[in-house]
């Protein structure tokens, strides 16, 4: 049959089109499914608010035991728990303890039936304490180790009396994990100051009172032996000329280490025959230098160490110690001098020096360089053992279960459950036995949460009606400083002024949106529908809908200043490159060249111009900085400006992107049809009016495609700013403070995945959707302005001429 007749097919068999369809339609239908599921969720997230699991992910017939687990009422009455709700205090700190119970048991996982195993095979234990374990496994059952005595002494002492080198490791690298994974973690300013720089650690009152100490201070024996250690280290005969050099980096991995040891020093010295341990030497500024090291330096180079994403493998025992094992020590050996896990590295008094420990159990180093070099190999019976043994006991000794024994006198093992499926029952049972079953219901909370909301108002209305009080005479002084023309005292009273407003907008949203306690359970992967709140809290709370427009203002603005150029180069090098009378040699190259930044990842890009202009007062200067100094310029924090940093993202999204429109554009014209150009020059056309008459018009869908992807691919900004400057200048938008660089995306990861313990995903899917739908306008306004009006009104005649043909 060929391929467009309309002749009936003599196959009585299936027809090519519906064969086709039977194998389009599927791929058509789970597209769909692919392409709608993540907008759709997004919807819905909007209209919820995120808790942690809800009660039908537990089992729970209804939510009342879902508050009694996630929402603790001692945060929000903590002065009279029992006289504002009629909760009995002591009972309802036992609800809270069951739970922590609960918790340890979920994650310790205290009667694994695989590691009892390996205990019931361990043949250094009697059998009268393997037959108890053995029972445990055989009935599920804690009792028969907890309640027995003389088991529990027996593997207590088995367990401290156990040595093994790779528990030994495995413990230490523990810490280095939990050490590695602080350090990568940067803390939002609360009070939106700015970050701390290394000028401010140089030029502070405290160094040069540290440096004083140095050189001027009483120090013992052991602290002169840490100093000696550490100006070796540095190479330097005396410790403070390394902190008074010109060339001194604060944030560098050597000032770091020796600050740290010098804070915390992990070192023991002999003094009279008696081992001691070093005293620690004020660095007043420590605080600030762990603050600049994780904005600058830790964030990036921790990540970075090749057995970083290993670590809790090797912790967990899914990675064998041995695999990659030379790696992994010369890893440690780099963390070790970034100063961060001196703690698992001691120092001791070896003559007249100090030197590092080479007993394992003080070293990780020396454990793990003993490992390698005997290629160690540990008993697995004994190991697992050891290790089930250790998560038995982290259950029976945690203090909460011992206070609940203690204090309530209840043997709360009875109603914990041990095979991770909550048993809503048992925990039902022993609330009963606390007498609070019929006290602290659903109905209760609802109760709670009400008084919550009336105290919330009634504080919000107070603190209204004394800034009303005062706005008058903050509005009379700010007009009369700005009369005085003294512009200092006119910023002051426009602060005065302004802390007034916010403080007048804050209360009368909380009054129009109370704020109670069942919204505010701390949880984690499950989400309660509230309807429209997420959409109210953003547009009726002033400083919420500021910091969203704000975020909005910054991404477009940033877009547009990057995308005119990008275009504008763009038409110009399609039209230069496709003009046969220029006869250029070398376009293949030339157009590989200005894609290649389009080939480079974005956040690569970003990284490298963060460092092009970063910083520094010291000799170790930027390349940007270098230059600023070669010109004889003072140097510039590019970063603490933000229209400084703003631009720099407008360049590198001009710089990326030009190649790639330039490429479009040329493949739009090559398409257009040379006659056309041919019979223009015959008509006697010039090269501009060919240009704005053929080539432009014809060049219509690729410009619509350029200009809506740029526009979508611009809102959607965040790898860019977020990697060039993490702590952005911060401005003044309608009264509020921004983040000068921060985007629409940065501020909804910012809510979701944020620092705060509370993650916003409902607010954040909300500002999403805002994203949707001002995207979807922009996209048909475009649409709408690059239209072919002469086939639309072509198309609108046809129609006009089929709906009169139909009328006769």
């Amino acid at each position: 049959m060929a391929r467009g007749t309309n002749q009936p097919s003599k196959n009585k068999g299936m027809s090519y089109t519906k064969f086709g369809y039977l194998f389009i339609a599927p791929f058509v239908v789970v597209y769909c499914l692919f392409s709608l599921y993540p907008l759709l969720t997004t919807f819905w997230y909007a209209g919820t608010h995120m808790e942690s699991t809800n009660a039908s992910f537990w089992g729970f017939s209804d939510k009342e035991v879902y508050y009694d687990k996630y929402l603790d009422l001692r945060t929000y009455f903590s002065d009279d728990l029992e006289g504002r709700t009629g909760i009995n205090g002591q009972a309802y700190n036992n609800i809270k303890r069951f739970f922590a119970v609960q918790k340890t048991a979920d994650e310790r996982n205290p009667i694994d039936p695989d590691g009892l195993q390996n205990i019931v095979n361990n043949g250094e234990l009697s059998q009268a304490a393997r037959d108890a374990v053995a029972q445990t496994i055989a009935n599920n059952d804690i009792s028969y180790i907890a309640s027995n005595d003389s088991v529990l002494s027996e593997l207590r002492s088995w367990k401290n009396g156990f040595v093994d080198l790779g528990s030994t490791i495995l413990g230490q690298l523990g810490a280095v994990k939990t050490a590695a994974d602080a350090a990568v973690t940067v803390e939002e300013s609360e009070d939106g100051s700015d970050p701390i720089t290394a000028e401010d650690i140089l030029t502070s009152d405290s160094y040069a009172a540290f440096i004083d100490t140095l050189d001027n201070g009483e120090f013992d024996e052991g602290q002169v032996l840490l100093i000696n250690y550490l100006a070796d280290y540095a190479g330097v005969s005396n410790l403070s000329d390394f902190f008074k050099a010109e060339d001194v980096v604060p944030d560098s991995d050597m000032f770091y280490f020796i600050c740290a040891n010098l804070s915390k020093p992990n070192a023991t010295y002999t003094a009279d025959g008696e081992t001691s341990s070093v005293s620690s030497i004020s660095v007043p500024f420590m605080s600030d230098l762990e603050e600049l090291m994780k904005n600058n330096v830790w964030s990036s180079s921790i990540p970075a160490v090749n057995s970083y994403s290993e670590l809790e493998n090797y912790i967990s025992g899914e990675t064998d110690l041995h695999a990659n094992e030379e790696q992994l020590y010369a890893d440690l050996s780099t963390l070790y001098d970034t100063g961060l896990i001196n703690s698992q590295v001691k120092l001791v008094q070896e003559g007249d020096v100090l030197v590092q420990s080479t007993e394992p159990s003080n070293n990780v180093l020396a454990a793990l360089r003993q490992y390698i070099d005997t290629g160690y190999q540990s008993d697995p019976v004994k190991l697992d053992s050891s290790i089930q043994i250790g998560r038995l006991f982290d259950y029976i000794d945690n203090t909460d279960r011992t206070d609940i024994l203690s204090r309530a006198g209840i043997d709360v093992d009875q109603y914990i459950t041990f095979n991770g499926d909550f048993d809503v029952n048992k925990y039902r049972a022993f609330k009963t036995e606390l007498g609070l079953e019929s006290v602290l219901t659903l109905d209760k909370y609802q109760e709670i949460d009400q008084i919550k909301k009336d105290e919330n108002v009634a504080k919000a209305q107070a603190t209204l009606d004394e800034n009303q009080a005062k706005l008058a005479d903050v509005q009379a002084a700010y007009d009369a400083a700005v009369a005085s023309g003294d512009d200092a005292a006119a910023s002051k009273a426009f602060e005065d002024l302004r802390k007034v407003e916010v403080a007048i907008s804050t209360a009368e949203s909380t009054i129009k949106l109370p704020s109670g306690v069942l919204e505010k359970a701390d949880a984690g992967t499950d989400y309660l529908f509230v309807g429209m709140s997420n959409f109210k809290e953003i547009f009726q709370n002033k400083n919420r809908f500021n910091v969203v427009l704000g975020a909005f203002y910054t991404t477009f603005v940033m877009w547009i200043i990057g995308f005119i150029p990008q275009i504008l180069l763009a038409l110009l090098l399609s039209a230069w490159f496709t003009d046969n009378k220029l006869k250029l040699k070398g376009l293949g190259a030339m157009k590989a060249l200005m894609y290649l930044p389009n080939v480079i990842t974005a956040a690569t890009i970003a990284i490298f111009f963060r460092r092009l202009f970063s910083f520094s007062t010291g000799q170790a200067a930027s390349p940007v900085q270098m230059f600023l100094d070669a010109i004889g310029h003072e140097r510039f924090n590019f970063f603490a400006s933000a229209w400084a940093t703003r631009l720099i993202v407008c360049f590198i999204n001009f710089w990326m992107w030009y190649g790639n429109t330039m490429i479009v554009l040329i493949a739009g014209i090559t398409s257009i049809s040379e006659s056309l150009y041919e019979s223009a020059q015959l008509d006697g056309c010039n090269t501009f009016q060919t240009y704005t008459k053929i080539t432009m018009p014809l060049l219509r869908p690729m410009l619509l495609y350029t200009f809506v992807t740029s526009m979508i691919g611009g809102l959607q900004m965040y790898d860019i700013p977020f990697n060039l400057n993490q702590n952005p200048a911060l401005v003044n938008f309608n009264g509020t403070y921004i983040k000068s660089s921060q985007t629409v995306l940065m501020y909804v990861n910012t809510l979701a995945f944020g620092k705060s313990s509370v993650k916003q995903i409902g607010i954040a899917s909300a500002v999403s959707v805002i994203l949707c739908i001002v995207t979807t306008i922009l996209s048909i306004i475009i649409f709408y302005i690059m239209r072919d009006k002469d086939a639309a009104a072509a198309a609108k005649a046809k129609k006009l001429a089929r709906k009169a043909g139909g009328n006769r």
